[in-house]
C-alpha cells in the first residue's frame, strides 16, 4: 500500500526538463474520498478527495491520450509508436470508494482505468494489517508492544508519538507473515487492556466488481492475495500469492487478469515468471518515473498525482509531448 515516493510536484519539473516528450506516464492511485480530517491518520496519504479527482480526469480526458494498461503494454511489446501525453491509470488494493466516488468520474470523462484488487480483501474477509494497526493507535492513549525479548512502551498524546509508533510497528510488522501480524496486534490488544480495532467497511464485494468489471473503462487487476511484499516470502509463497491471486478473480470475474501491482512496490527477481505462469501480462511497481521503451513490462514505473489541491502544477507536469 505504502511506497516511499518523492513529495510532489518538486518533483515533476525534472520529468518535464529530462525525460523525451513521447514519454507515457502510469498514475498510481488508492481511494477516492472525502479531504483528510483534522483526527490523526497513518494512511492519509492513501486518499485524494472528490474534487481534486474530478478535476484531475477532466484536465486528463481535454488535454491527454489516456490508454487502457492492455492498450499501452500491447503497443510497448510490438514496438507500436505511442501517441503523445499518454496516460494510464491505476488503483491498488480495491477500495470500495472506487466504484462510488472513482468509477463514475471515469465513466463521465470516458477514462480508462484499471484497479488492482488484494484478492483477500474482497468482501472484508481480510483487511491489510496497516489499518488495523491505524485503528489500534487512533483508539487509545497508550500501547505495550512485545517483540522477541523487547517490551516496548508507546505514550500516543500526540500526533507525532502516534505517527512514530505507526511507522516503527509497521516496520516491525511488514517483515512477519500474515498469521503472526495478526497475533501481534492481539497480543497488543491484551497487554494494553486496549480497545481493538474497529475497522468500517472498506473493501468492495465480488458482486460489486462484477459491476465495475461490465464497465468498458475498468479493468479489474491483480495485487496479491495477502498484500505481503513479495520479497519477505519464499520463492514458493510468493508464487502462491500470485497464483492465488489470478485464479480468485478468474473464478469469480470469468476473465483472468491482465495487469499485477506488486505489494508494496517490492519486485522479486523471479516475479516475471512466476507472473507468467499465472497467465498476468504486465505489472506495476511504486519506482516514479515515466515510461520509455526499455522498460520492463513486468515492472512498469508509476507515479502518484500531483501534490496539490490545485490546478497550477499540473501544466508542467502534463506538457510531455
Amino acid at each position: 500500500m505504502h511506497a516511499i515516493i518523492p513529495r510532489f510536484p518538486a518533483f515533476f519539473p525534472r520529468i518535464h526538463r529530462s525525460h523525451p516528450p513521447s514519454y507515457p506516464i502510469c498514475l498510481m492511485f488508492h481511494r477516492v474520498g472525502a479531504p483528510p480530517s483534522t483526527q490523526w491518520s497513518g494512511l492519509s496519504d492513501l486518499t485524494v478527495s472528490r474534487d481534486y479527482f474530478d478535476r484531475l480526469v477532466k484536465h486528463i480526458a481535454e488535454t491527454c491520450r489516456p490508454l487502457p494498461a492492455h492498450e499501452l503494454v500491447t503497443r510497448l511489446n510490438d514496438g507500436r509508436p505511442l501517441p503523445p501525453r499518454c496516460i494510464t491509470i491505476t488503483f491498488d488494493d480495491g477500495y470500495l470508494d472506487n466504484l462510488t466516488h472513482a468509477a463514475p468520474v471515469l465513466n463521465h470523462y470516458n477514462v480508462p482505468a484499471t484497479i488492482n484488487v488484494t484478492t483477500s480483501c474482497i468482501d472484508q474477509s481480510s483487511v491489510p494489517i496497516e489499518f488495523e494497526l491505524e485503528s489500534l493507535i487512533r483508539q487509545n492513549t497508550h500501547i505495550v508492544w512485545r517483540q522477541e525479548a523487547t517490551t516496548r512502551f508507546f505514550h500516543l498524546t500526540t500526533d507525532r508519538a502516534r505517527a512514530d509508533c505507526y511507522h516503527e510497528l509497521r516496520r516491525a510488522l511488514r517483515a512477519k507473515p500474515q498469521e503472526q501480524r495478526r497475533a501481534s496486534i492481539d497480543q497488543a490488544v491484551r497487554d494494553s487492556a486496549a480497545t481493538p480495532p474497529s475497522i468500517p467497511r472498506l473493501f468492495l464485494n465480488w458482486q460489486e466488481l462484477k459491476r465495475l468489471s461490465a464497465s468498458p473503462h475498468i479493468d479489474i487487476g491483480g495485487h496479491s492475495h495477502h498484500h505481503i511484499p513479495l520479497t519477505s516470502l519464499t520463492r514458493d509463497d510468493a508464487r502462491l500469492q500470485i497464483q492465488t491471486s489470478a485464479q480468485t478473480i478468474t473464478e469469480h470475474l470469468k476473465n483472468p487478469p491482465f495487469l499485477f501491482s506488486y505489494p508494496h512496490g517490492a519486485t522479486p527477481r523471479r516475479a516475471p515468471k512466476y507472473l507468467r505462469a499465472a497467465a498476468y501480462r504486465a505489472a506495476v511497481t511504486t519506482r516514479p518515473t515515466p515510461i520509455n521503451r526499455r522498460c520492463n513490462t513486468m515492472a512498469l514505473p508509476r507515479m502518484p498525482p500531483p501534490d496539490a489541491p490545485e490546478l497550477t502544477p499540473w501544466p508542467s507536469f502534463f506538457q510531455c509531448r
